[in-house]
């Protein structure tokens, strides 16, 4: 994923150039580097679960 395409993975992804690592939620923007601010490609490192989802699936009431 390139700077500035579209998000389609909660995750936490990692910058190919300084190995800058954010969280990017579904819809967000893949933004420059944190640490250089180059454009950057962004690797996918892990999921990261949303605390609702996790609730709506266990049944727990928020």
């Amino acid at each position: 994923m390139r700077t500035s395409e579209t998000v389609t993975d909660l995750g936490l992804y990692t910058s190919e150039c300084c190995s800058e690592k954010v969280i990017f939620d579904v819809g967000d923007s893949f933004r420059r580097c944190p640490k250089c601010h180059a454009l950057c490609i962004w690797e996918f490192e892990d999921e990261v679960v949303d605390p609702e989802e996790v609730k709506r699936e266990s049944g727990v009431a928020a």
